[in-house]
């Protein structure tokens, strides 16, 4: 009979292989795509011509950012893109008024433009421009009728790997409120470096394994002895809810006994060095809790290329203990722990170096100067391993064996520090250069101002989140229907509405926000599906399709009429910007860039549509205004998606 050491090493083996075969195979897939470059791109080709304009008059162009003028700005009722050279001329040390009229006099000649004027401004000056219509207009509505699902998507990435590490809950926990943002955010960034073209890979690294674990186990072991068939029951009806109900327990019995701590680290040190009885439980603790994990990401359909906890990386620590020995990055501490000395760190988010972080207070009163190293401990003197010395071995798997490009971890903000640490070691290791692991980080989803805290209790599943807000878009749909005199029962299509709005909801409601800001959650917020937002945008795009269903007799063939309204023009000006929008989104890891761009396309649809009459315009206007609709309904649909939430077809 193999030991409990043996099963976990052939349960590892076999997640190691299909974890390979599966990355292997979505190398093998993407080279099959044939996505445009950026460059093909008519925005993103007006904005290289105007770069260039820029460097050839020594200028640097990466000082302004070329958008839609600001609504405040008089004078640009009828321009279509306008950029502030106020920073690049203070940069050249030239009066901005004099850069922006010799730009204008270059841009001007670009054939996608129609004018070009300048407006002063105190400390700066506004370049606007008017574009060619006709042909820059036909163009963009060209673009995404031939490729459709792929517009905003380019080849970048070419092909290389990005891995991405997000949601990450506990065994033996259940998944809280607190897991929303990481899980989506992550998801998130998985679809938009998809559509940069690189390989994307989601791995859960699972808290399965170090002194958190210990706790449970201890608290198990307690209750099954004192409970006996009581606590079976429990854990047969709601296994789960019992575990996390025993690791909040564990916490009250160690304020009455500090030995119980004592022993759940011991607890965990058995477990890591192979105890036949411990790993047994751990496969079934194991397996209860991704049971309760996958209801949830069912729910949201949110998939993952592996389920790789910190146990897979327990035999590929020894290693990274030798390399960081051998390598002098780490050395031998008090009473035989090995450590990373306090040092002065490089923070790769900033390019500047950070002396900070490893350096603590011996007295609380300390002053700056008068704090001291801190040297980080990276295996305990009776063997055991850290949070930080697993993260090591996985950086050094996911780098030299899945061959990642990159590697972006979506992890709270308060692990910066962690996070630092980490990439300062494994860039010394020589396993993966600074900046090629990223964290990105986002703030805390608060209840009452206060960060969520699982052993205190004070928490919100997100399983309920998420039937609490399906249940809130029912009561609209049953509310309509009584209403309109109907019954209040859902058929099949009603309920798979209210899933889409709900769950859109509680997705939109985060990736529309910048994800460095804290987050306020009210239980009752999810009631407030009337307000805008998710539901907005997928009722705007059911608009849109009642209107193509009732188009008739209209021609493919069009042409961009001289008298387009000026809704018309901002609508077709931020389709012709969502390519770089995902560009930026991508760039800046933030999702919210494309969730704003969805915000004001909605809004400007809406407009639209309430001022226009598609299907009673003479032609070749009519025509005109089907492609444009049939554009902004490809963009909406586009851009959720890569937000993760779904477009009904009727609402």
């Amino acid at each position: 009979m193999p030991s409990g050491k043996d099963k976990l090493a052939e349960f590892n083996s076999k997640l190691d292989t299909q974890v390979k075969s599966d990355l292997k195979k979505k190398i093998t897939d993407s080279k099959k795509r044939a996505l445009p470059s950026l460059g093909d791109y008519s925005f993103y080709k007006l904005v290289t011509d105007v770069e260039a304009i820029a460097k050839k008059l020594g200028l640097n162009p990466e000082a302004f950012k070329i958008t839609q003028p600001p609504s405040k700005l008089k004078g640009t009722e009828d321009v279509d893109l306008a950029f502030n050279v106020g920073s690049v001329a203070r940069e050249a040390g030239k009066d901005p008024e004099e850069v922006a009229k010799g730009l204008a006099d270059e841009i001007k000649k670009l054939d996608s433009v129609n004018e070009v004027d300048v407006i002063p401004l105190k400390g700066g000056a506004f370049v606007n421009i008017k574009l060619n219509h006709a042909s820059y207009f036909a163009r963009v509505l060209d673009e995404i009728k031939k490729l459709s699902d792929d517009f905003g998507s380019f080849n970048e990435g070419d092909g290389k790997v990005v891995i991405l590490d997000y949601s990450a809950p506990n065994i033996a926990k259940n998944m809280t409120a607190g897991h929303l943002r990481s899980t989506i955010i992550g998801y998130s960034l998985y679809k938009i470096y998809e559509a940069g073209g690189y390989v994307s890979f989601g791995i859960n690294h699972l808290g399965d394994t170090g002194t958190t674990f210990g706790k449970v186990i201890y608290q198990y072991n307690k209750e099954m002895s004192e409970r006996g068939d009581e606590f079976k029951k429990e854990l047969e009806t709601d296994p789960s809810g019992t575990l996390m109900h025993i690791y909040r327990k564990f916490g009250e019995e160690s304020i009455k006994d500090p030995k119980a701590m004592d022993e759940a680290r011991e607890l965990s040190l058995k477990l890591e060095q192979g105890d036949d009885e411990l790993i047994d439980l751990w496969f079934k603790i194991r397996d209860w809790s991704m049971e309760c994990f996958y209801k949830v990401y069912d729910k949201i359909q949110i998939p993952f290329d592996g389920m790789m906890g910190e146990s897979f990386y327990d035999d590929k620590m020894p290693a990274v203990t030798e390399d960081g020995l051998n390598l002098e990055v780490f050395k031998k501490g008090e009473e035989g722990a090995i450590v990373f000395p306090g040092q002065t760190l490089s923070d790769p988010s900033t390019g500047k170096e950070n002396p900070n972080v490893m350096k603590t207070r011996v007295n609380k009163d300390d002053k700056a100067e008068d704090m001291v190293w801190k040297d980080e401990i990276i295996v305990k003197p009776n063997g055991g391993t850290l949070y930080l010395t697993r993260d090591v071995a996985t950086i050094r798997y996911r780098a030299e064996e899945l061959g990642a490009e990159k590697i972006i971890y979506a992890v709270g903000k308060e692990q910066r520090p962690h996070f630092m640490m980490l990439f300062n070691i494994v860039d010394q290791l020589d396993y993966c250069k600074l900046g090629k692991a990223v964290h990105v980080s986002f703030g805390h989803l608060n209840m009452e101002g206060k960060k969520m805290k699982t052993r205190e209790g004070k928490v919100i599943l997100l399983n309920d989140i998420l039937d609490e807000s399906i249940s809130a878009a029912k009561e609209l749909i049953q509310k309509r229907k009584t209403d309109l005199g109907e019954s209040s029962d859902l058929n099949d299509e009603e309920q798979d509405i209210a899933n889409k709005v709900g769950i859109g909801t509680v997705i939109y409601n985060d990736l529309r926000q910048d994800r460095e800001k804290d987050i306020e959650f009210n239980p009752d917020a999810a009631k407030s599906l009337e307000s805008g937002g998710c539901p907005y945008i997928q009722y705007t795009y059911c608009r849109l399709g009642s209107i193509l269903k009732k188009a008739e007799d209209y021609s493919e063939k069009f042409e961009v009429p001289a008298d387009i309204s000026q809704v018309e023009k901002k609508m077709l000006v931020l389709l012709s910007m969502f390519p770089n929008t995902v560009s930026e989104a991508m760039r800046s890891n933030s999702p919210h860039k494309i969730a704003n761009s969805l915000d004001q396309l909605t809004q400007l649809v809406n407009t639209f549509y309430q001022s226009q009459d598609v299907n009673k315009a003479p032609e070749p206007l009519k025509s005109f205004r089907v492609a444009l609709v049939k554009a902004c309904q490809q963009v909406i649909r586009n851009a959720s998606d890569l937000l993760h939430f779904e477009m009904p077809e009727r609402m």
